[in-house]
């Protein structure tokens, strides 16, 4: 029996029981596992068992044809990255162009010619398995950089534990104040762990979203006493204006805290001494849905138009950096996936005449 793992796997799909025995005979030589399928539905089907490293698909078939399984195959996260090569027998460039568009990767002229249809083949498979390859190292990585966060957090949470034994034995207000804010410091480095492992779950949807009542003004203003210290540090001033009537939320009481404390960390960082960092609640109505409008406002230097959609995206994060655009880190990026999984939505705006409002659309029951 042929090793799937070691030899590409060729889906051949043709409803012509012929043209499925030519390409046979022509690709059999080189060795690949031919998988064959004589509609797109079969094909689509096939497809949710065995994940083919190529597919070789005639572009007209009764029923579903070429152009639609291609577009379907585009759709799915899970074979998007597989190529396709369409056998057509079409050759104007509107038919070339509406393949394209579909998601064909490459086409050939039926009847596909030996020599052709096995370099093409070879071709596509090529590009597959360093499309596989980029991937693996991209896991690797990712697992390496989960495993360093991880582990880091071990001496952390010592330097946290000996803060607080030491604080207990000093006497000077100026020592304890300095232990305070090196505490923080280090209460905000763990916080940056815990979001960096709980994005990797999150994108691996593998987080589990606990669902219970919360009181959100309460959280808030716990919140608020975390961050005290270096407010005051800095000459700020934390203000709430919560609205009383909505104070319950069913949310994850964990992963909401951790928005709220990422966001309000975020405000104070970026804005100036002697002004003001302000969270407000309100019930709002958008197109009938009853909403909890939380909103976190900032003094600091604003955000540029053209960065506000890109600031909450892991990716953009370091080109961004290097173009100086301020109030950009991963605590933004974890606070959308964690948004986003309370199917939530979160933007941001200018607060005139000077700073940022981050703005959560939590959905009330």
């Amino acid at each position: 029996m042929i090793n799937t793992a070691l030899h590409p796997v060729v889906l051949i799909v043709d409803d012509e029981p012929s043209a499925r025995s030519t390409i046979e005979a022509l690709l059999y030589p080189e060795g690949y596992v031919l998988k064959f399928a004589d509609c797109a539905e079969v094909a689509l089907e096939m497809m949710t068992e065995i994940t083919p490293d190529t597919i070789l698909m005639d572009l007209m078939m009764p029923g579903m044809d070429g152009l639609e399984a291609c577009e379907i195959i585009r759709q799915n996260p899970n074979w998007r990255h597989i190529p396709i090569i369409l056998i057509t027998a079409l050759d104007s460039k509107e038919d070339l162009r509406r393949a394209l568009a579909a998601g064909a990767t490459d086409f050939i002229a039926k009847p596909a010619n030996g020599t052709e249809l096995r370099a093409r083949t070879r071709s596509m498979l090529r590009i597959k398995s360093q499309y596989d390859r980029l991937q693996n190292m991209l896991q690797l990585r990712e697992d390496m950089a989960n495993m360093v966060v991880h582990d880091m957090r071990s001496p952390l949470t010592s330097i946290l534990g000996y803060s607080e034994l030491l604080r207990k034995s000093l006497d000077s207000e100026q020592a304890i104040s300095d232990l305070d804010k090196i505490s923080s410091e280090a209460r905000r480095m763990n916080g940056y762990f815990s979001d960096l492992l709980l994005m990797a779950k999150m994108e691996a949807d593998k987080l589990i979203v606990h669902l219970t009542t919360v009181d959100v003004n309460s959280l808030i203003v716990k919140v608020f006493g975390h961050h005290s210290i270096i407010a005051r540090a800095k000459s700020i001033r934390l203000s709430t204006d919560l609205d009383d009537t909505i104070t319950e939320l069913s949310a994850d009481s964990s992963l909401l805290e951790k928005v709220i404390d990422n966001l309000i960390s975020n405000a104070i960082k970026y804005t100036a001494s002697d002004s003001e960092v302000i969270v407000r609640t309100r019930q709002i109505q958008r197109q009938g849905i009853n909403l909890l409008e939380i909103r976190f406002e900032d003094h600091g230097p604003g955000i540029p138009d053209a960065h506000r959609e890109k600031i909450f995206d892991k990716f953009n994060i370091v080109e961004m950096k290097n173009k100086n655009v301020s109030q950009v880190g991963l605590g933004l990026a974890f606070c959308k996936l964690a948004v986003q999984a309370h199917n939530w939505t979160i933007r941001v705006e200018d607060n005139m005449a000077q700073g940022s409002i981050f703005i959560i659309d939590a959905v009330l029951n």
